[in-house]
């Protein structure tokens, strides 16, 4: 949410331009409805994950 502007303009040209992606036609970019809470969730996800291996 922070910086999605920003950055979503970014991935998309990015994988347009990727060999590997442009076979999905119908792969689309969207910001997360988590907002700026996506990282902290994220981050707690990769901790349970590492703690419980």
């Amino acid at each position: 949410k922070a910086c999605g502007w920003f950055m979503l303009p970014i991935i998309a040209k990015t994988l347009k331009s990727d060999p590997f992606f442009k076979s999905f036609n119908t792969c689309r970019i969207l910001q997360s409805t988590l907002g700026d809470d996506a990282v902290l969730l994220g981050a707690a996800r990769l901790l349970l994950t590492d703690m419980y291996k």
